[in-house]
Formats: C-alpha cells, sequence, structure tokens
C-alpha cells in the first residue's frame, strides 16, 4: 500500500498491502473440504455481499482457522471453531439435500436466503442426523457473521469505500494527532 503523505506507519502499510492481495480461487481450502468452503462462500455471499475483486471471504475464514487465529472465545455449547464450521456447513449441507439439492451451494439464492434466516431465528429444522442443533448453528452464524465483517471492513478496499482514514495514524511521531492536549478532567487522569 502506497501513501505519499506518510500517514501510515510501514508496519501498517506491509499489513495492508497483505490484506489487500488477491486470494487465488482455486487454492485449496486448509480446513474445510471443498464442499465445504463452497457452502460457506454461498452463506457468505448472503451475509457480506461485495464488489472487492479478489476478496474471498470463505478462504480467509479458512485460512484463520488453519492459523487458530480466532477471537480467544466460544460458547459453552460448541465445538472448537474448525469443527463448527464443518458441523454447521454438513447441517445446511444435509437440509439442503433433504430438500432435494446437491448442498447448499446449489440451491437458488432466494431458498438459500431463507434458509438462512431460519439458521439466524433459531429455528432451523435440521434433518435427522445434522451434527448441529437450531440452537448451534444460530450461535454459529452469528459468530461467522462477526467475522465476515471483520474481514471485509479490515479490507483496503473496504476502507476506501467508506472514507475511513483511522489507519492513517501519523507514521512519523505522531504528526496526525497534533493539537490534541492531555487534560485531567476531575483530578482524575
Amino acid at each position: 500500500m502506497r501513501d505519499p503523505a506518510g500517514r501510515i506507519s510501514a508496519k501498517l502499510q506491509a499489513i495492508l498491502a497483505h490484506r489487500a492481495k488477491a486470494d487465488d480461487p482455486a487454492s485449496a481450502p486448509k480446513v474445510l473440504s471443498p464442499s465445504h468452503l463452497m457452502a460457506l462462500r454461498a452463506v457468505l455471499a448472503h451475509m457480506v455481499p461485495h464488489s472487492i475483486a479478489g476478496l474471498d471471504l470463505a478462504q480467509r475464514i479458512d485460512a484463520d482457522l488453519a492459523a487458530g487465529s480466532d477471537n480467544g472465545w466460544r460458547l459453552e455449547t460448541m465445538p472448537d471453531d474448525a469443527r463448527a464450521h464443518r458441523d454447521a456447513l454438513t447441517s445446511l449441507d444435509a437440509a439442503a439435500r433433504a430438500g432435494g439439492a446437491s448442498g447448499f451451494a446449489d440451491l437458488v439464492a432466494d431458498r438459500q436466503a431463507a434458509m438462512l434466516a431460519k439458521v439466524a431465528e433459531g429455528a432451523f429444522d435440521a434433518p435427522a442426523g445434522a451434527p448441529m442443533t437450531a440452537g448451534q448453528l444460530s450461535d454459529w452464524f452469528t459468530e461467522l457473521l462477526s467475522d465476515a465483517v471483520r474481514l471485509y471492513v479490515a479490507h483496503p478496499a473496504t476502507m476506501s469505500s467508506i472514507g475511513y482514514e483511522g489507519h492513517a495514524n501519523g507514521a512519523h511521531s505522531g504528526a496526525a494527532f497534533e493539537g490534541w492536549t492531555d487534560r485531567e478532567i476531575e483530578d482524575v487522569r
């Protein structure tokens, strides 16, 4: 990422440049199966629709799972993050197959959206043998949405599109913060 105004530290420029690299749609998943990755892409297309070329949120989530990069907590009723994703996507695929499709990714968009609305509400009717309950799927959905939005908003193209410049932190001695003063309020610092 180029910063001719010198407002972004070299370390942050490298991080942003890494985030801006296009994902290779042909690369194999690291934790999820190829069918899970297809289902996850279909879920994420409903959660965070976007037109950023080269940004594959499903691949980035899979890479985070492989690296163990999670937010550090999970609900007591949920398995570890990698298993939770596999089980949730298996449950969605099973429900789609029970309805005559070959998997969640093969459902038409309206049927996908209706199924995901039920998941979000905790009212998903899981077919027999699905590895997750309706409550677990709802919890997974909420956590997935958080991860997807975090990855989307962290992408430099998203930051640019919304006019976010908070990352411009004054690379040279905090020059961006000139004019701020340190004040005490009622003797509390």
